[in-house]
């Protein structure tokens, strides 16, 4: 229902229903599924993708490599990969608050050397 109907309202309570039945699946059900959602990812709502990445780190743990091209479709689409990908970098770079009072951002010193190899990586100016 989430990757077939068109409504924004429907897709919206479908979501729900994905997320919440998502935690309960076995491993092989949510293989097959994060594969369908991902797919068409770079058209989706920020937050509608902010809950499918989510959901897709929490599966990646289960995917049992039995068909690595199945496993990955989802990036394919170089659209799709960018938006993957982006969110995987700021999941992985994400460096919480110690006190939790504070509202200054601080640089993740991670954050800033990944951001600068893949800046290198792609010949954008003033990379290192």
């Amino acid at each position: 229902l989430y990757t077939t109907h068109t409504s924004a309202m429907v897709r919206n309570f479908a979501l729900v229903y994905v997320e919440k039945g998502f935690g309960r699946a076995d491993g092989a059900t949510r293989e097959r599924a994060i594969g369908r959602a991902l797919r068409g990812l770079s058209t989706r709502s920020a937050e509608h993708v902010d809950v499918l990445v989510r959901l897709a780190f929490d599966a990646l743990g289960t995917l049992k490599r039995d068909d690595s091209r199945r496993d990955v479709e989802f990036l394919v689409r170089d659209e799709d990969r960018k938006v993957f990908l982006s969110r995987a970098l700021r999941f992985l770079c994400y460096a919480p608050n110690a006190s939790g009072t504070s509202a200054r951002a601080t640089d993740n010193p991670l954050e800033t050397r990944l951001r600068a190899m893949a800046d290198a990586a792609m010949g954008v100016d003033g990379a290192p």
